[in-house]
């Protein structure tokens, strides 16, 4: 009999090895990688989802919120305006006031009478210019440019009845004669009240079309 070869379990056995080492090899692997995917889940993007979740999201502004009032015009504008004609009537008497009074002074006929007349009239303007400040005027069209352009026209009224008040003293002092003083003081008296006429009539532009609108009169310069 022939000797029997070993090459065929040393082969048999080599392979049983190496199947061994690929399993161990493979199984390395594999724990390898589940480690790093747990890992993963620990790193920056779960910082991240943690960190946000800390912040809540601002809540959504609702769109139907009511608007502030202040926002939208208040009031009856019919019952606006009228407030501002009462000012208007005012203002017109005491202009008639003061052209009587000038007339008077003019004249030399009771000139102290005349010269409380005129100062009287400076506490009117005073007084109208005090309740148009005070009037609310948001439900009328141009309401605020009416206030400040009424205004005006008052306030250069008022320094002219000013002038005019400074003018009649000086007549007075001097036995109702024109002095250099008395001059200046009514030149500057009809200067003031030349732009109170000019601001009147800007005033009017705005205001006659309200009033014509709302059931007022309308006026020209010499009704206010």
């Amino acid at each position: 009999m022939e000797p029997r070869s070993l090459a065929r379990p040393l082969l048999v056995g080599a392979g049983v090895l190496a199947l061994v080492l690929i399993g161990v090899t493979g199984g390395l692997m594999l724990a390898d990688r589940r480690d790093g995917d747990q890992s993963a889940g620990s790193g920056p993007a779960s910082a991240v989802t943690q960190a946000t979740s800390a912040y809540p999201e601002p809540a959504t502004p609702d769109p139907t919120s009511a608007v502030p009032a202040s926002a939208a015009p208040v009031g009856d504008p019919a019952a606006q305006a009228a407030a501002v004609d009462r000012i208007l009537d005012r203002s017109a008497a005491s202009r008639d006031k003061l052209v009587h009074a000038n007339d008077a002074v003019s004249r030399c006929a009771d000139v102290t009478g005349a010269i409380g007349r005129l100062r009287a009239v400076g506490d009117e303007r005073t007084g109208e210019r005090a309740d148009l400040s005070a009037l609310a005027l948001s439900a009328v069209a141009n309401g605020e440019a009416i206030r400040n352009a009424l205004d005006g026209a008052l306030a250069h009224s008022l320094v002219a009845d000013q002038h005019y008040v400074k003018w009649a003293e000086e007549r007075q002092e001097n036995g109702c004669r024109e002095t250099s003083s008395s001059k200046t003081e009514r030149a500057a008296g009809d200067r003031e009240s030349d732009v109170a006429g000019t601001a009147k009539a800007q005033f009017l532009t705005l205001w006659n079309p309200v009033a014509a609108e709302l059931g007022l009169t309308t006026r020209d310069r010499q009704g206010i």
